[in-house]
């Protein structure tokens, strides 16, 4: 069995003439008949249709696959990764339309046990502001590491709730287990990035920072 490690310019497979019904792209809209086809056909069409590219660990790329689903970029390709398997994941966008997908390695770290989990108070509309978790550092070989986050990273949500303070984060991470995926949204650059990893330790040093509340509202479709 093959296995190849996709990062971001996958081989032309060998033509066929079923493929260009494989994937239809239209703005952030997406279209996906597989019809069985190998891994690395669908992947590769995706990029060439859609201009989607992927990195990350290796894949199994001649398994055949059946996959059949109309909706936006990021649905149709989350359930994508679902039926392959692959739980550990982040998407990257520009211009709002996703450009990206990076799968991550499965992090080794045990389950923690799970306390209860704080709820956030609601953040007060009025304040231009909105308050985030900025990332200062990044260890070497962590979670963060192999997810590619960086120092300046603006953290918002964590598994869907927001951060505020670094004790907010420490709460929820902990209380995630070693083989649950999590989403985390961070700011970039002024732009929003989801980052799909596992509960347990991140491998981040974080303080307090604020965001352009403007900013934070532009992409409230995209982190909900």
């Amino acid at each position: 069995m093959a296995i190849v490690g996709f990062a971001g310019v996958i081989p032309a497979p060998a033509p066929s003439a079923s493929t260009s019904s494989i994937v239809r792209c239209d703005g952030e809209s997406m279209h996906l008949n597989t019809g069985g086809a190998a891994v690395a056909t669908i992947l590769y069409e995706i990029q060439k249709e859609c201009g989607i590219d992927f990195a990350g660990i290796p894949i199994e790329v001649d398994h055949p696959v059946s996959v059949s689903q109309s909706g936006n970029r990021q649905d149709v390709l989350q359930n994508f990764l679902q039926v392959l398997g692959v739980n550990s994941y982040a998407l990257e966008y520009r211009d709002d339309l996703l450009i990206q997908v990076t799968i991550l390695p499965v992090s080794a770290i045990p389950d923690a046990d799970r306390p209860d989990i704080p709820t956030s108070t609601p953040e007060s509309p009025e304040k231009p502001f909105a308050d985030g978790l900025r990332i200062i550092d990044v260890i070497e070989g962590s979670q963060a590491d192999l997810a590619n986050l960086q120092e300046g990273d603006l953290i918002l949500y964590y598994d869907g709730q927001r951060v505020t303070q670094p004790a907010d984060l420490v709460q929820l991470s902990q209380a995630r287990g070693a083989q649950e995926p999590v989403e985390l949204v961070v700011i970039r650059d002024g732009a929003p990035i989801r980052i799909y990893l596992n509960g347990g330790f991140i491998g981040i040093r974080i303080r307090t920072g604020l965001i352009d509340r403007s900013v934070l509202e532009k992409y409230m479709d995209i982190m909900r």
